[in-house]
């Protein structure tokens, strides 16, 4: 992880220490953030609700299982 943040700066990181939020079964980090892109570590120990605050998303699942709502219906995945 340490390595991958290194690579990612794009100018000056509007960040320089991760900043960590814990709300009910999500941990979210801060790795890293400037004026294209923010990277976030999450853990998700129960099912919780996110609003998507920007137009793009990309979500890489490491490891775990359970429904994402999709539409009218769920995307169920296992890793």
């Amino acid at each position: 992880m340490k390595q991958s943040v290194e690579v990612m700066t794009i100018g000056h990181s509007k960040n320089i220490t991760p900043e960590k939020l814990i709300v009910g079964g999500l941990t979210s980090t801060l790795l890293v953030a400037n004026t294209f892109f923010m990277v976030y570590n999450c853990k998700v120990s129960r099912s919780v609700a996110m609003q998507q605050t920007a137009p793009f998303l990309l979500v890489s699942v490491i490891d775990g299982e359970g429904p994402i709502p999709v539409d009218n219906g769920f995307f169920c995945f296992r890793k």
